[in-house]
């Protein structure tokens, strides 16, 4: 349920900014408040959805994770980030078919773009049967 309050988009992208450097640092409960009260002020923001996936795989709840991309990539289906972030998710969990999907449709839909291009070397990865798990760079 949105809250009703209205948040220019700068504000916005600083709240999503800050949701992705706790994330980045390590700090995934701060990183999870961050993206919820975003999500509070614009349910369907896909980036907000994203960083929060994030933050509870990192928190160790990749069952939540993956509903919520799942829920993201339903409500926006050709959107690169969502699919190459599914992917990845998918990847670590051992769901290695369903992974390769959706790194092969953010490829297709970014294929020269950052989005597409993290895919491929996800992908790569899940060709050669190397693991892959997502976690952020220590704190420091």
């Amino acid at each position: 349920m949105a809250l009703g309050l209205e948040v220019s988009e700068q504000e916005l992208k600083a709240l999503l900014e800050v949701g992705f450097l706790y994330r980045e640092r390590g700090e995934a409960a701060e990183a999870r408040e961050v993206f919820e009260g975003v999500l509070a002020l614009r349910p369907d923001l896909a980036v907000a959805k994203v960083g929060l996936a994030n933050a509870l795989q990192l928190l160790g709840d990749d069952e939540a994770a993956e509903r919520l991309l799942r829920e993201a990539a339903a409500a926006q289906p050709d959107n690169a980030f969502v699919a190459q972030q599914l992917g990845e998710l998918l990847h670590t969990v051992g769901k290695r078919e369903e992974a390769a999907e959706w790194l092969r449709k953010a490829i297709e839909l970014d294929a020269a773009g950052p989005y597409g291009q993290a895919a491929k070397a996800v992908l790569d990865l899940l060709e050669a049967d190397v693991a892959y798990t997502y976690r952020a760079p220590e704190a420091g």
